[in-house]
């Protein structure tokens, strides 16, 4: 897909509802289907949203990976 800010929109949406309800998530994201562009802007905007959040993005030969932690 291409990173659109209505993409990042949406994921954060769903990014901030797991942290509510667990205080921490982890979210896989294929490389199939998402840009490596997105998955550095996601983790910028949570870590700038949540300064007091430990954000770490990773990848795997399959996905792209965002954690977030207390």
């Amino acid at each position: 897909m291409k990173t659109t800010p209505n993409l990042i929109d949406g994921e954060l949406m769903i990014v901030e509802r797991h942290m509510r309800l667990y205080g921490l998530t982890t979210r896989m994201y294929s490389k199939q289907s998402y840009e490596r562009s997105f998955i550095h802007a996601m983790g910028k905007t949570v870590a700038r949203n949540y300064k007091t959040k430990y954000v770490t993005t990773s990848e795997t030969n399959e996905h792209y990976i965002l954690r977030v932690r207390n």
